[in-house]
């Protein structure tokens, strides 16, 4: 059973829907009595209570019962306690937060004191689900006890050394579990593929292909290149020009060789010419 909406005078509850029930009897009773204070018959599985004193706890039972009215044996039960009735000017506490620790089922609440012209210190009274759960002098408590993905009500009251009571600040909040224990805010693993794939040039050493490692590591060449330009060797002779035949060609090279070389020709043409002069003759 769920209570809310939890205030001086009344609040309301709701409970699961049981099986082959025609209504449900709701009875309220005032913690360790047996006199019902409100008692009502419905149809559906929620009810209002009203007419309750504020700051009194309460003991809710559901009894489902059939259509001659034949009440179950076991009734579904849950505790209740009406805020303390607002008096004087004292406003809410004010920033009511909520924030999940590291521990299962606990969540820590805060919240800062009213302003008000009250004197003195104030207690805080601390309600969950409808249920008085504590009393604090400090502007924080631990709320244990919760499930995950359930849903709660939270209020919290300022009273005042001379009973004065504030209206409550209330929050709605739902419980997800623990907080997380991973490091928040960063970048996961640092940046990816940090390192820079080698570039050595092919022909002339190692060919760049190293691995990129995630992280910021760097890349290292493991290949070995094959091809490119080719750079001509220091041991193989340059190519000689060809010459065309019967053609003297200048090249400027002043070695004894070649002097003796264009001698011989230079007499041969001679002799030529004096040959065809002879037959002309």
């Amino acid at each position: 059973m769920n209570t809310s909406a939890v205030d001086d005078r009344s609040f309301a509850a709701a409970w699961d829907r049981i099986e082959h029930a025609d209504g449900y009897r709701v009875q309220v009773f005032k913690a360790g009595t047996d006199a019902a204070v409100f008692t009502a018959d419905v149809t559906e599985p929620f009810v209002a209570v009203r007419g309750l004193e504020p700051g009194v706890s309460y003991e809710v039972r559901v009894t489902a019962y059939n259509g001659l009215h034949q009440l179950s044996d076991a009734a579904v039960k849950a505790n209740v306690s009406t805020l303390p009735l607002a008096t004087g000017d004292i406003p809410a506490p004010e920033g009511l937060a909520v924030v999940a620790t590291k521990d299962e089922g606990v969540m820590h609440a805060t919240w800062n004191a009213p302003r008000s012209l009250e004197n003195g210190e104030f207690t805080y009274r601390v309600y969950l689900d409808g249920v008085e759960a504590l009393q604090t002098d400090r502007c924080e408590a631990m709320l244990e006890g919760l499930e995950r993905g359930s849903v709660h009500q939270l209020r919290v009251v300022a009273q005042a050394e001379s009973g004065a009571c504030s209206v409550p600040a209330a929050l709605r909040f739902t419980y997800d579990g623990p907080a997380s224990t991973e490091p928040g805010g960063g970048q996961q693993g640092g940046q990816q593929g940090g390192g820079q794939q080698g570039g050595g040039q092919q022909g002339g050493g190692q060919q760049g292909g190293g691995t990129t490692t995630p992280g910021g590591g760097t890349g290292h060449g493991n290949g070995h290149g094959n091809g490119g330009e080719q750079k001509p060797s220091q041991s193989q002779p340059k190519p000689k020009p060809s010459k065309p035949s019967g053609v003297l060609v200048q090249t400027g090279d002043s070695s004894p060789a070649a002097v003796v070389t264009l001698a011989v020709v230079s007499a041969m043409v001679v002799a030529a010419g004096a040959t065809i002069r002879r037959r002309r003759a």
